[in-house]
Order: structure tokens, then C-alpha cells, then sequence
């Protein structure tokens, strides 16, 4: 399905990718590597940070992340269990660097929320079959993450979990897309879909699709506050249970941290809000002494697009295939959910799960 037969020449087949967050970055690129001819708009202007995918955590936790889900759910973060391993690949493949983290993850208890801690593990073990988890006493905790050992007495290392640095990843992403020859359409809002030359148009506007899918798309608020923490050296990415103020701590390299995050059914795009900020900071505040001291780099207040079942979905009218609901794990679900997309535009089959698609 990459071209046709003309006269003895080979004339390349051509797909739209619309949207150019993490999905329609990571798309135009696989669609491109497969010899299409890929054309990437986006409505905001090449230097915008501002969206969705600048504001992730990037953390690449499966397991952990399939505990919060009711069991008819899971299947969406077992999307994403390969996703440490196919991050490291890609970003091998990029022209610019991209930390990849997957050393596992690290679920820490203080001594008021053991009994917490040894719930989150049951429900661990109990969502995914796959998961390795390993239990950490306070001395074996304190050997894998140092800064830790003042304030956690039990934790749980859950094998083959880590994080991307989003940024960095949707930066690269770019430098990929405009070296392999990509035409790059920024500052170009599409509106008519449909009206598009080309053979193929995959719709990964997130929200920006809202109006073509009414009642089925709305905006959920998610918060974070990023540090920078000199006396702080964390590896993993970090999750601290607690009874009010469940947090985690993702390092991003040169003793920055994400610590995040709030998770509110609210469109408001207005800045962090006090109460958000309490909650975040004092969850680590008491975690090691450099976290006072440290400096507040930015704080973040997004909205993630989400489906009405809280689940991603590929859809396809026509000649155009829609891609939405990422919601709060775009780097965890981007890999496999990006590779299904390609799959069914190059030779249309459907991959994956049933549930995927719409």
C-alpha cells in the first residue's frame, strides 16, 4: 500500500497528519518512514510550547497507572506496557538527544501509609498478570533511591516502568519529521478535513476536534509544579502514596523534577490554583530536606483530551482517521496507539485490542 504503478513509475501515496502534539508528531513520522509523502499541520505557530504534550510528566508507569482502573478498563494501560522499551528505541533513532528512563519505578510509603502501600501493591499484582513487583524494606529502599531514606519506610520497585522527557522527545520528534523530509505546516489551522488532497488525513487534533465530535470530547484540567532541586538525586520516577495528597516525582535531568498531579473534570485553563499548589509541594515537601529549598521552575495547568469512556479511540470516515482521548497518558499510549494508526492508513488492518476502535 505505499504506491501505485504508473507508467512504470512509482507515484508515493500522500497522507494529512493535523494535529501536532505527541500522536500527530509520532504518526506523521511512522507514516514517512513507511514512504509516504507526509504533509504535519497544526494551527499554533512552530515555537509553541503550550500544549498538551509540552505539559506531560511523560512517566511511563503501566502497571501502576492499571491500578487506579476498574478491570474492564485495563486493556488501556496495556497499551502501554511496552512503552519504556519502545521510547528507548525511538529516541536511539532521533536526531537530537532524549532521556529515557527505565530502571522501574518506585512506589514509597511513609510510616502512616503502609497499609496503603500494601493495597496499591495488591491491586498492582491483581490488574496485570506481567508485573514485577518487588518489595522494598527501608534498607533496600534506601539503596536504590538515597533521598528517600529520611522520610519512607517501605516501597515497592515495580520492574520495567520509567519515564520520557517530553519535551525533549516532542523537540527531537520535530528535527525527525523536517530531516526526513516531512513538510512541516505550522501556524495552518484545517478546518475542512475532508476538502484535503491528499489519499490519507489523520485527525490528531485532540480537542481541536471537539466540534466534529459533539458530546463525545471534553477537556479534563490536570496541574503541575516543576522544581529544581540541587541537593535532590532521584533516579526513578517516583510515587508517594498518601491519604489526601497522592503524588509522584518524575526526574527530568539536571536535578529538575515534575511533581505532579491534579486530575480535576473542569475546563478552566486558568493558572494553578492555590489549593493545587499546597497539595503538590507539600507532598514533598517533608520528603528531603533539598525540596524546600527549591526553586519553582514553572507550574503547568492543562487540559487533556478525553472521550466520554475515559478510553483512546480510533475512528475512521472515508479517507480520514481520527485519533483522540490520550487523555492523561499520551506518552505512556502514543507508541502503540500511533503504530495502530499507520498500520490501518498503510494497509488498512485493524491491530490491537477491539476496544480501540470506535
Amino acid at each position: 500500500g505505499l504506491g501505485e504503478e504508473r507508467g512504470g513509475d512509482v507515484i508515493l501515496r500522500t497522507a494529512a497528519v493535523v494535529g501536532a502534539g505527541v500522536a500527530g508528531r509520532l504518526t506523521a513520522l511512522r507514516l514517512q518512514r513507511a514512504g509516504w509523502r507526509v504533509e504535519l499541520f497544526d494551527r499554533a505557530p512552530l515555537a509553541a510550547r503550550d500544549s498538551a504534550s509540552f505539559a506531560a510528566a511523560g512517566l511511563l508507569a503501566p502497571f501502576a497507572e492499571a491500578a487506579a482502573l476498574a478491570p474492564a478498563e485495563r486493556w488501556i494501560c496495556e497499551l502501554g506496557r511496552e512503552a519504556p522499551r519502545a521510547w528507548a528505541e525511538l529516541a536511539a533513532s532521533l536526531p537530537t538527544l532524549v532521556h529515557v528512563r527505565a530502571r522501574g519505578s518506585i512506589v514509597a510509603a511513609r510510616s502512616t501509609d503502609v497499609g496503603q502501600l500494601e493495597e496499591f501493591r495488591a491491586r498492582v499484582t491483581l490488574a496485570s498478570a506481567a508485573a514485577e513487583v518487588k518489595i522494598l524494606d527501608r534498607g533496600a529502599l534506601a539503596e536504590l533511591e538515597p533521598a528517600l531514606a529520611g522520610s519512607c519506610v517501605r516501597g515497592l520497585l515495580i520492574e520495567g516502568e520509567g519515564a520520557v522527557n517530553g519535551g525533549e522527545a516532542m523537540d527531537a520528534l520535530l528535527a525527525a519529521l523536517a530531516a526526513e523530509g516531512v513538510a512541516l505546516r505550522f501556524a495552518t489551522p484545517v478546518d475542512d478535513l475532508a476538502g484535503l488532497p491528499h489519499d490519507a488525513i489523520v485527525d490528531a487534533r485532540g480537542l481541536g476536534a471537539r466540534s466534529e465530535m459533539p458530546g463525545k470530547l471534553r477537556g479534563v484540567r490536570g496541574e503541575l509544579v516543576e522544581l529544581e532541586a540541587p541537593e535532590v538525586a532521584i533516579e526513578r520516577p517516583i510515587r508517594i502514596v498518601h491519604a489526601r495528597y497522592p503524588v509522584y516525582i518524575v526526574p527530568r535531568g539536571g536535578r529538575r523534577y515534575i511533581v505532579g498531579a491534579t486530575t480535576l473534570e473542569s475546563e478552566d485553563t486558568s493558572p494553578i490554583t492555590v489549593t493545587s499548589m499546597m497539595e503538590l509541594l507539600s507532598a514533598v515537601y517533608d520528603l528531603h530536606p533539598g525540596f524546600r529549598e527549591a526553586a519553582i521552575v514553572r507550574t503547568v495547568a492543562q487540559l487533556r483530551p478525553a472521550l466520554y469512556d475515559g478510553a483512546p479511540k480510533i475512528a475512521t470516515t472515508g479517507k480520514i482517521v481520527r485519533v483522540n482521548g490520550l487523555h492523561r497518558h499520551g506518552f505512556l499510549l502514543a507508541p502503540a496507539v500511533t503504530a495502530a494508526v499507520a498500520r490501518l492508513v498503510v494497509s488498512g488492518e485493524r491491530s490491537g485490542p477491539a476496544e480501540l476502535y470506535a
